[in-house]
């Protein structure tokens, strides 16, 4: 299911549907008034109505069902559009955050095959530590023998409210033979949400001679007509900072998890599962350090995901403040290249359909690329091309 495909529903949501709409406070005696803002036929409505007279929750399920049936654009956003053009703004926008989230329609198209899941007790744990369900739930789910039929519902509100967690619960599938098949297909969709390209590019110039002449002046900093950034050499312990940062983490965690209980084979076997595209690399690493190399090479200054799943699956506490402490760097950093933008923002900036930095300095090819990826990550919000 790739993300740019349209989730559309069924009579097979119906219930889903139903539930959404209860838990947006939607009333249903305005069942009527919904129809006709999903485009369905007055006649039909009005048969409806004749049929079941002073039963508004039968009519809005008849109503429902009709519009699950039907020709009409069956999606989260229609249904939701319907309810902003009633005035019911809140229940709309439950609809889009909890419903109409990428990660959350990923549920949505396995949820038959999630409610056969069986999982063991440790997987239920996992499920608790990792955020995805709460104490009580997991309470739930154990005294119902591990069963995730009656748990939908929380897990799409745990990942529409935070991603990276769709990827959590694929892991945890992949502890389990008979659920593997799901896990990769959860985590291949997962990839596809979580990496899909975004509105905000990075390319970077260094000081060449073919850009030296093109730079400004000793008191500019910025060019208007063209949008143009010039970053000077005393930015760049900015980037070096954090570049000794992030190997001195991984070194310190290479250490912790050579003194963790886990042994290579388990580190190793768990990344394979969790990341498939690394059974490759991983094949011959023969040690924490070997598995740990491999696993740096697919990391980036400002993406440590692959790291941060290791210390969760193993529990490495200690390692988790060093973690914490890392990106604080990386924030700060990201801080300081935003501030540097507002204080230098040239007239007209929203006008300008792209970004140029240009480096005074002209670093070797792997500092470049951290270069990018830190300045990918502190200007990753705004809406405009950066090169």
């Amino acid at each position: 299911m790739a993300t740019s495909r349209v989730f559309r529903l069924d009579i097979t949501h119906l219930q889903l549907v139903r539930d959404a709409l209860k838990k947006s406070h939607c009333i249903d005696a305005n069942w009527f008034d919904l129809g006709l803002e999903l485009k369905l036929l007055n006649p039909q409505l009005k048969n409806i109505e004749d049929t079941y007279v002073n039963n508004p929750s039968r009519c809005l399920r008849e109503c429902l069902s009709l519009w699950l049936t039907s020709a009409n654009n069956r999606t989260w956003e229609s249904l939701a559009s319907a309810l902003e053009r009633m005035n019911q703004k809140p229940a709309a926008t439950l609809i889009r955050n909890t419903y109409g989230d990428p990660a959350s329609q990923i549920l949505q198209h396995y949820s038959d095959r999630i409610s056969q899941v069986s999982l063991t007790d440790s997987c239920i744990q996992l499920l608790y530590t990792e955020g995805l369900i709460t104490e009580d739930t997991q309470r739930k789910i154990e005294r119902c023998g591990g069963s995730l039929s009656d748990t939908l519902r929380e897990l799409m509100i745990a990942v529409s409210d935070d991603h990276s967690k769709l990827r959590s619960l694929g892991n945890i599938l992949m502890e389990l033979e008979e659920t593997k098949p799901l896990a990769q297909d959860i985590i291949k969709d997962c990839d596809e949400v979580m990496n899909k390209p975004v509105t905000t590019a990075v390319l970077v110039r260094p000081v060449t001679s073919s850009t030296i002449k093109h730079l400004p002046t000793a008191n500019a900093t910025v060019s208007a007509s063209a949008g143009e950034f010039f970053f000077n050499a005393a930015y760049r312990p900015v980037f070096n900072e954090v570049r000794g940062s992030f190997r001195i983490l991984i070194d310190e965690l290479v250490s912790l998890i050579s003194q963790s209980k886990a042994s290579v084979t388990e580190v190793k076997s768990f990344l394979q599962r969790s990341f498939p595209e690394l059974s490759d690399e991983l094949s011959d690493a023969d040690s924490n350090q070997a598995i740990m190399n491999v696993v740096v090479t697919n990391c980036r200054v400002n993406d440590i995901s692959i790291i941060k799943t290791i210390v969760k699956r193993f529990k490495i506490n200690r390692a988790k403040c060093l973690i914490s402490k890392y990106e604080k760097e990386v924030n700060i950093a990201c801080q300081s290249l935003k501030n540097f933008l507002s204080q230098n923002e040239p007239d007209h900036f929203d006008d300008f359909e792209s970004i140029q930095f240009t480096l005074g300095w002209e670093p070797d090819e792997h500092s470049f690329v951290d270069i990018c990826r830190l300045l990918e990550e502190a200007f990753k919000e705004l809406n405009k091309r950066i090169i």
